[in-house]
């Protein structure tokens, strides 16, 4: 199932004390959950695509996984970016059962998101993509 690489993922940056510190947890899929504090980081599994050799379906399967890292300021969402970018770029290993056999960082792209209310603060991001070959 395509979420346990999700959850593999997620688990590798929480045990990331560089990433943790600065989010202490606050890790979610799809959508930042209201309320919650900021750095945060929220995660969407963009596809999965099976490996396919002459025998038929290989275990091996690829994933497009997209990151947000959001803060109160750009320089802060830049930071928490390069933190999640130094625990998964180059990253191998078992995490929540899944063998990551490579996980690699493709793009950047940062973002102001303006608050509809006047005297609101918007805030920013860094979304991040990343490629993951894995096994389940």
């Amino acid at each position: 199932m395509a979420d346990e690489i999700e959850k593999a993922i997620r688990s590798v940056l929480v045990a990331d004390t560089d990433v943790n510190d600065l989010v202490s947890g606050r890790i979610y899929p799809y959508m930042r959950q209201q309320g919650q504090d900021f750095p945060a980081i929220v995660y969407t599994l963009d596809s999965t695509e099976p490996a396919h050799g002459l025998g038929g379906s290989l275990s091996l399967t690829r994933a497009n996984l997209a990151i947000e890292q959001w803060a109160e300021t750009y320089n802060e969402a830049k930071q928490l970016a390069e933190k999640v970018k130094n625990a998964l770029d180059n990253y191998s290993g078992t995490s929540e059962s899944v063998a990551i056999k490579s996980c690699y960082h493709d793009n950047d792209s940062g973002n102001v998101d303006i608050s509809p209310i006047g005297l609101d603060r918007g805030m920013s991001s860094i979304d991040s993509d990343y490629v993951i070959w894995y096994i389940s």
